[in-house]
């Protein structure tokens, strides 16, 4: 004899699992009727007996051990024990009336962590030693104690549209020794509009009344005015006997815990937002410029915390005045009007991302640099784009000061602080910038270099200007890369008195230009004093110009030019780039140690004669060509003080083997004894140990010092 499921079609005709014996376990067939109806049969596997929680959502922590299918064939269940978290649940939506439902089930928790719950009425799992009874351990003792309903318990809970949850989850945590029991779980629909004194309607109007008073008791800020709601409501409810109004007003006290949980959350970020703008005005004053519009907002947001008085709507427009208010405070310039006179002052990272908002377009806009900033966190938005049609022009001088950890977006728009560069950028450091694109025209100050937009009233093409600038970071990138620009058109370019330190890479097609200064070449270029020093490997690159120029490129001007870059590799690759016949080059060396695809350059000079050549640059080089860790440093670098650790070049691995004395102990006066304290023993190359430093070459702690 086979037993099956009965279903019945739409004209009423009784269906055997669609006219096919089943060779499987099915569901006993169980009828929807209203009140009372035991709708169990839309649950998957109600009464446990399928192992591993087979058709509920299991949300555990791995410190949970948790399984089902446990106990004996008449009465399997389910445990979760021995510490952890979980929250198992099923959630039923096809055919679920709106209404009252009973969770009936067998079950045990033996330390008071554990809650059913259905919908949004929780209800804590019984615990067999509130009645001075001892918890079963056996699997089969369990299963007897369920199957005679000795730990058997309702949890009752409300259904709006059409979607029925019900589960089990922990308070807090399982201890160690917790255990957590459940068997046997049946779903039962109660008519919403059952007897006044109905036990389901009754307990949850008390659940509903429960979570209200644990609101109003609570730490948690929400509006006011949902208490005297809810106040209302629950008058209202209990003061009557008819079922029709008490089940509306339950509808209407479900809806208010709902508004009391959006408020909270809303209140929450209320909270955060006043305690970020009062962080933000203590350091704006500590340094001078808080606004009156921050401390207003400030305090409007406290009076309403203490109040509680504003709606979601309202509150939520408090909360933007916080956040302009203390971006205003932030990002706005304290000093400045953006002309040649009068410049905008940039202080903060706030304020150099504040560029984008006060550019104009075919109108220079000026800006200095008046501190350092750190870009730490910024996805820096190029600041010249399409989106503009490339139509902002920039003069940017930073005064000696750098900006660190520069990260551009790399998606589109030539990555890169500029985007397109429309303008001029002077005595600017970028130390430890990050280029990652997936976009052509990659670079540290620009992209692109120059626009066909870039012009005078006349019509002439204005000129693209960097100098004395130096970068130190790493570029990857498909196409036309360079540490200062990565495609340079149109506009004449002029690039002097800067260097890099920016490794290189170009990963895209054969048809990626990188090199270590520029990148792609079709335009009117000059290049003087400038030096390159670090790694480039793309499919074509060159250690200083990568080439690309066309017919109608004009002769380019490379004036006391240095490719000291330690490798240069690709499929065509050149130690300095490659270069036209229209093109004019004085004075331009490469490095002797290069290797150019793993193979030593045929000429070039030392490291040491790179740096005598170097020297005789002048200003606005320091006189040390050798300061920056053995490289050439700029005047204002060296003037900062910090130019060894900022330099681009490692301390330790200084190619001269030579320090200054400066280096070593600032301030000190080297022809003392005084200076060599700490230092280590102190020699002259005859190998005769020293009290003080002499002129020439010294040894110390295994260095050279050369004292002039």
């Amino acid at each position: 004899m086979l037993l099956d499921k009965i279903t019945w079609d739409r004209s009423d005709w009784p269906v055997i699992n669609d006219g096919h014996p089943s060779s499987d376990e099915m569901d006993a067939p169980v009828f929807y009727t209203g009140n009372k109806a035991n709708v169990t049969y839309k649950v998957v596997n109600p009464d446990l007996m399928k192992s591993g929680w087979k058709g509920w959502d299991v949300t555990a922590s791995e410190d949970c051990d948790n399984a089902s299918g446990k106990g004996t064939a008449f009465m399997p269940f389910g445990y979760a024990k021995f510490g952890g978290t979980f929250d198992i649940s099923q959630t039923v939506t096809t055919s679920v009336q709106d209404g009252l439902y009973e969770m009936k089930v067998n079950g045990f928790d033996t330390e008071h962590s554990v809650e059913y719950y259905v919908g949004k009425v929780a209800t804590p799992v019984l615990c067999p030693a509130d009645n001075n009874t001892t918890a079963p351990t056996s699997d089969a003792v369990v299963s007897n104690n369920f199957l005679n309903g000795k730990f058997i318990q309702s949890v009752y809970g409300l259904v709006i549209g059409g979607k029925l949850t019900f589960g089990m989850r922990t308070k807090q945590p399982l201890s160690s020794t917790e255990r957590f029991c459940v068997g046997n779980v049946n779903i039962i629909y109660r008519d919403k509009l059952a007897n006044a004194d109905s036990t389901a309607l009754a307990s949850v109007l008390n659940s509903y009344y429960a979570m209200a008073d644990s609101f109003a008791n609570g730490s948690e800020p929400y509006y006011s005015g949902f208490d005297r709601t809810m106040a209302f409501y629950r008058e209202t409810a209990e003061g009557t006997e008819d079922a029709q109004t008490r089940y509306q007003q339950l509808l209407k006290i479900n809806r208010t815990i709902d508004s009391i949980q959006t408020s909270i959350d809303a209140y929450a970020k209320l909270v955060l937002e006043v305690k970020t703008l009062q962080d933000k005005i203590a350091v704006a004053e500590a340094g001078g410029y808080s606004t009156q519009e921050a401390k207003d907002a400030l305090a409007e947001g406290q009076q309403v915390l203490a109040d509680r008085s504003l709606k979601d709507r309202d509150l939520n427009a408090l909360i933007t005045r916080l956040q302009t208010a203390g971006r205003n405070m932030m990002y706005a310039y304290q000093t400045g009007d953006g002309t040649k006179d009068n410049p905008y002052v940039i202080l903060r990272p706030e304020q150099l991302d504040h560029m984008h908002d006060v550019l104009k377009q075919d109108e220079m806009v000026y800006f200095v640099l008046e501190a350092d900033v750190d870009m730490e966190g910024y996805d820096w938005k190029q600041l010249n784009t399409s989106e503009n049609s490339y139509r902002y022009w920039i003069n940017f001088d930073g005064k000696g000061h750098i900006i660190r950890n520069l990260t551009p977006n790399g998606a589109k728009y030539y990555p890169s602080f500029f985007g397109t560069m429309c303008g001029e950028i002077r005595n600017t450091g970028f130390v430890d910038a990050k280029v990652d694109a997936a976009a052509s025209g990659a670079a540290i100050i620009g992209g692109t270099l120059g626009h066909s937009t870039f012009k005078d009233a006349e019509g002439n093409l204005l000129p693209v200007i960097i100098e004395n600038c130096y970068m130190t970071g790493t570029i990857t990138s498909k196409g036309y890369v360079g540490a200062i620009g990565g495609t340079l058109g149109n506009s004449p370019i002029t690039i002097r008195n800067c260097y890099s330190a920016v490794s290189i890479t170009g990963n895209g097609s054969s048809a990626n230009y990188s090199g270590g200064l520029v990148g792609r070449v079709r335009t009117d270029l000059t290049i003087e004093n400038c030096y390159a020093a670090a790694s480039v490997v793309s499919p074509i690159a060159g250690g200083i110009v990568a080439g690309g120029q066309n017919s109608s490129t004009p002769g380019c001007i490379y004036n006391n030019v240095i490719a000291w870059n330690p490798s240069v590799d690709g499929t065509t690759a050149a130690p300095f780039g490659t270069t036209t016949e229209l093109d004019v080059l004085s004075h331009t060396y490469t490095f002797a140690d290069m290797l150019l695809n793993g193979e030593p350059v045929s000429d070039g000079k030392s490291h040491t004669e790179l740096c005598e050549i170097a020297g005789k640059w002048g200003a606005p080089w320091y006189k040390d060509p050798t300061a920056g860790n053995g490289y050439p440093i700029l005047q204002w670098q060296f003037e900062r003080g910090d130019f060894r650790e900022l330099c681009g070049f490692s301390i330790d691995d200084d190619p001269t083997g030579i320090a200054s004395p400066k280096s070593f102990s600032e301030g000190k006066n080297f022809n003392s004894p005084l200076f060599l304290e700490g230092m280590g023993e102190a020699f002259n190359l005859s190998g005769q140990r020293l009290q003080k430093l002499q002129k020439g070459i010294n040894i110390v702690d295994g260095r050279k010092i050369v004292v002039k």
